[in-house]
């Protein structure tokens, strides 16, 4: 398992899995290349291409928080072709250790709508613990979905 810096070159792939999910995130607009590279060149986002079994097989995102706060988001995404397959854990056990390390992070957090359950569990089984409970996470056209906001401390990731 190996996370490397994603670039605009992948961007497609990045898309296809987003354009993909997008009825379990929080934004479930389809986003075109073109929109992504905007967005890329504009942001510079600190995300990662899973790879593995020399293959790409997926997408972590990493958003690091401004000023003194001493945290950072996180999010992953699976390609549909090798979901269910421990990727995403993998992936995870991966990014986690490496954050944590980084004197400036000391806690990870997430966004989870409640519709993603099998992410949700992942989360779970991987020491994130609830923090809030957002009836109003995500707006669709018939209202609002539900989600959590998880996070995970240095400290309960070290007594696992």
């Amino acid at each position: 398992m190996l996370l490397r810096p994603m670039v605009e070159d992948d961007l497609e792939f990045m898309l296809e899995i987003r354009n993909e999910v997008r009825d379990l995130v929080h934004d479930n607009r389809i986003f075109t290349l073109d929109e992504a590279k905007e967005w890329y060149r504009a942001q510079r986002p600190e995300n990662y291409v899973v790879c593995a079994e020399a293959r790409d097989v997926g997408i972590m995102r990493v958003r690091r928080a401004k000023q003194h706060i001493a945290s950072a988001e996180v999010g992953g995404d699976i390609h549909k072709d090798y979901r269910r397959k421990g990727f995403g854990r993998r992936a995870y056990n991966v990014l986690i250790p490496y954050l944590l390390e980084l004197p400036t992070v000391n806690e990870l957090y997430l966004e989870v709508l409640e519709i993603n359950m099998p992410a949700f569990n992942l989360y779970h089984d991987l020491g994130f613990e609830i923090h809030v409970w957002e009836p109003k996470m995500a707006q669709r056209d018939k209202g609002y979905l539900a989600g959590f906001v998880m996070n995970l401390t240095e400290e309960k990731w070290k007594s696992k």
